[in-house]
């Protein structure tokens, strides 16, 4: 598709929402090369909190503490005892923890810098599991393994049964229509590893045309129509579907509230989406991990055997030195495709 868009409309969209749809096979990289898809939208996912909950448990139970910074990202101790400190009866601090932000979080990844070779087992990785397994086996503010599976933390959250959980733009509509209470997002919570920085994972839908379509420039022409058009871009926004693809409207109208009204004013940190994507001194972005691989077997393997961490049965250290292998071997698996 490189060859039916011009600069200017590349130019006018995150290069990230671009970039993401590369791919050079000559030389097997991802973020450069032909163009093979156009972008719908860009997606940090991010930490939103029951801004109307928390403010109720905060008077409730006397509490001296704020609500949390909309611009500084809490450390991960101080989340924690945040956490602690508005536990409540039937109320659970967080309904679960994105794992990718955990481990970006402090400064780690599943493997290095080719996606060749693992890196489970350093210790920065470690530490995030773990991070997550003891907000239940430690500290009693995230469900058990067995209750997010009878409810799971997106409706634990729309049911007012968790202060914190995750979203991304494409909720919007959700949170507006479906619930009455305010909400707000906040940062990521950064690990104590050095050069750890506060990190969500951005995502993002593409538009492509195949070759064996009877119409392939109208099909372009609606493609493009999509991916880079300014009214487009208010409606996606106004519809509460995504942060608008368009810089120009995302930076301006949709942070400054044009054209939105009542519930669909919120959440009233949405210069936090852009942070995300443009990288801040103290925020970051980065693409899910199944963007690096050929295909989701090596990271569906290795959430589906984690169970034995987050109920307590094995630290995350013990479990990391034992998966090792097999993560190597389906990263070796991955790689034999593309190689």
């Amino acid at each position: 598709m490189s060859n039916d868009v011009t600069q200017a409309e590349l130019d006018s969209v995150w290069k990230l929402s671009t970039d993401m749809y590369r791919y050079d096979r000559s030389t097997t990289t991802l973020g450069t090369g032909p163009l093979f898809a156009l972008p719908k939208d860009l997606g940090p996912y991010l930490l939103v909190y029951n801004k109307t909950l928390l403010q109720q448990i905060i008077t409730e139970k006397g509490l001296t503490i704020g609500l949390p910074d909309p611009h500084v990202p809490m450390t991960w101790a101080a989340f924690r005892n945040y956490l602690k400190a508005i536990k409540k009866d039937n109320v659970f601090g967080i309904g679960s923890y994105e794992m990718m932000h955990a481990i970006y979080s402090n400064n780690a990844d599943y493997w290095d810098s080719t996606v060749r070779q693992q890196r489970i087992t350093d210790p920065n990785f470690v530490n995030a599991i773990q991070f997550i397994a003891d907000l239940h086996l430690v500290d009693g503010v995230m469900p058990s393994p067995s209750q997010q599976n009878s409810m799971n933390a997106y409706q634990r959250f729309l049911n007012s049964g968790a202060v914190f959980a995750w979203m991304g733009a494409w909720d919007l509509k959700a949170f507006w229509n479906q619930v009455t209470f305010d909400f707000d997002v906040i940062p990521t919570p950064v690990g104590p590893a050095a050069g750890a920085k506060s990190t969500s994972w951005v995502g993002s839908v593409g538009y492509a045309v195949s070759k064996n379509s009877r119409q392939i420039s109208a099909a372009m022409r609606l493609a493009k129509y999509l991916a880079f058009n300014e009214e487009s871009a208010r409606l996606n926004y106004k519809l509460g579907q995504a942060m608008p693809n368009v810089k120009a409207i995302a930076e301006n109208d949709w942070v400054n509230n044009i054209g939105l009204e009542g519930r669909s004013l919120l959440p009233e940190n949405k210069q936090l989406f852009i942070d995300t994507v443009n990288q801040t001194e103290l925020i970051a972005g980065k693409n899910r991990s199944r963007y690096y691989l050929y295909d989701n077997t090596a990271i569906l393997d290795f959430e589906d055997s984690l169970e034995p961490v987050f109920s307590g049965a094995k630290t995350a250290q013990q479990f990391m030195q034992e998966y090792a292998s097999s993560f190597q071997d389906d990263l070796d698996e991955n790689a034999s495709y593309l190689y």
